[in-house]
């Protein structure tokens, strides 16, 4: 009876120990992925930042020149009033 089983038990055994070493495989796979596409999104988070520095920036200086030429203009149509 030991001749029927053990060649089962041993295709078992091997068929686990390969099943085990390619789930490990796909683990540290996927671990490696998961690294590399935090990496880069932390990388365009960074830009992102960057930018949004930026545009606001330039909003800033924008609203300034806005509050200066309405300033201008708020003269202007003063002066010509009291012409």
């Amino acid at each position: 009876m030991r001749f029927y089983i053990e060649p089962l038990a041993q295709e078992q055994t091997y068929f686990n120990a390969n099943t085990a070493q390619a789930l490990q495989e796909m683990e540290l796979y996927i671990i490696d992925t998961q690294a590399h596409s935090n990496a880069a999104l932390a990388e365009r988070i960074a830009d992102l930042e960057l930018q949004q520095k930026n545009s606001r920036m330039q909003i800033d200086a924008l609203t300034k020149q806005v509050d200066a030429l309405q300033a201008q203009l708020h003269q202007t149509e003063t002066k010509e009033a009291a012409q």
